[in-house]
């Protein structure tokens, strides 16, 4: 009987459960849609004008439009072809109003190349510049390949360590395998070499910063090159 009495809970849940998911759906599908919030996680390049001057010329609208009749799932896609946009999220709650949450790409380097001026973001992705924002990131120049393994992992050492993030302003590519620095602090140029024993050139100049400039002054060298094995050789003005 316990067993019986068991099954028969159950069975009583499970009606009552459907009853109020069956009214609930169908409420849902009388339900006016209302464009709530729209969050953006990085908003120097597009806002919330940005967003639905973007969806309006897409042909989105939530204006008297029915929750039934909006394919959540098509304007996701839309909106994740934006080209600031890396992932967009779409949800409603019970009354109806929508909600959107953008992921967008936070540019990590600008490429500036004969008629290319573009940012990658951390995963080396392009995506435009803007005409309303410059942001204050490192600089690429010259015969950089966007797929060279070696320079990306330059650009992730100087962009992840807060002194060559402050200290380098700009990578110059004279080739694959000679690479220039560009700094922001003193004007003499950094001949970095090939993209071999980065962690190694790096110490160097690091050393060579803290022991040598301090006592020589960072305006007596017209050049500072890494080329050679474990040495840093200078060349005076």
């Amino acid at each position: 009987m316990k067993a019986v009495y068991t099954i028969i809970k159950w069975l009583v849940l499970i009606s009552i459960l459907s009853v109020i998911l069956s009214f609930t759906n169908k409420n849902r599908k009388n339900q006016i849609a209302n464009l709530n919030n729209i969050e953006i996680d990085y908003e120097n390049f597009i806002d919330n004008k940005n967003i639905i001057k973007y969806l309006t010329e897409n042909h989105v609208s939530f204006d008297n439009t029915l929750i039934s009749d909006i394919d959540f799932v098509s304007i996701e896609e839309e909106l994740n072809e934006h080209p600031y946009i890396k992932k967009a999220e779409i949800y409603t709650d019970q009354k109806g109003k929508v909600n959107l949450y953008l992921k967008n790409r936070i540019p990590y380097v600008r490429v500036i190349n004969n008629s290319d001026d573009f940012y990658l973001d951390s995963k080396m992705t392009m995506f435009p510049i803007n005409d309303n924002y410059t942001e204050n990131v490192l600089i690429i120049t010259g015969e950089f390949i966007l797929t060279n393994s070696k320079a990306k992992k330059l650009i992730t050492l100087i962009n992840n360590n807060d002194f060559w993030r402050s200290q380098i302003t700009q990578i110059h590519f004279i080739d694959e395998e000679d690479v220039i620095l560009i700094t922001r602090v003193g004007d003499q140029l950094i001949e970095f070499g090939d993209l071999n024993n980065q962690e190694e050139k790096l110490n160097n100049l690091n050393i060579f910063y803290k022991k040598v400039m301090p006592v020589q002054g960072w305006q007596k060298y017209s050049k500072v090159s890494l080329k050679f094995n474990n040495q840093v050789v200078c060349t005076k003005k």
